[in-house]
């Protein structure tokens, strides 16, 4: 969760400081966001698309996780798909199941894809696909709702429990024993 927050603080900073720098650069003494004057004179990079998946309504990009082999696999969540984009920006769909729901991506130290899904399931492939296997686990029926994921050292999964809301809180953070047998709470209500 720390790496995928981290991306998005960068995406999100890039978007922010970017526009402010160029206007200031283009128009220092008119700038909406006024800049000290040690900063005026920065060089500025104008932030570009890198790739475009698809413009469908259904594609809703989550889990950012990279292989060893640097290629990037994102899921899209409401059309049931993983899919597998490499350096040189082929995207393959190495999954589809309607109604599965992918969210986050976490690779384990085999090389093996585990993917939380937001319908309550949680599973493992191979990342071409393959060996598509269901983990069981759970913990007094949780997680219920997948969300996030990541592996600690010894191949332990912590996973997220996206239920609830605000004002009625009922997630939690949840942890998989390395052979997947035992699931404990990590934390088992939101704040």
């Amino acid at each position: 969760m720390k790496g995928r927050n981290l991306i998005i603080s960068v995406f999100l900073g890039i978007l922010l400081i970017v526009p402010f720098a160029e206007l200031a650069s283009a128009q220092p003494e008119k700038s909406a966001v006024p800049l000290p004057p040690d900063l005026k004179g920065l060089p500025t990079i104008a932030a570009e698309p890198w790739l475009q998946i698809g413009e469908s309504p259904a594609l809703f990009l989550e889990g950012p996780a990279f292989d060893r082999a640097g290629n990037l696999y994102i899921s899209s969540i409401l059309d049931g798909r993983v899919l597998k984009i490499t350096p040189e920006k082929k995207v393959t769909t190495i999954l589809e199941q309607k109604g599965l729901l992918p969210n986050g991506i976490a690779f384990h130290k085999d090389g093996r894809m585990f993917v939380a899904c937001s319908n309550g399931k949680l599973i493992s492939l191979n990342p071409d696909g393959t060996n598509l296997t269901y983990i069981a686990a759970r913990y007094k029926g949780k997680p219920a709702i997948f969300n996030d994921l990541v592996f600690d050292s010894k191949g332990n999964l912590y996973v997220t429990d996206f239920i609830g809301h605000v004002g009625n809180p009922a997630g939690g953070a949840y942890r998989f024993s390395a052979d997947f047998t035992k699931v404990e709470p990590v934390m088992e209500v939101w704040c």
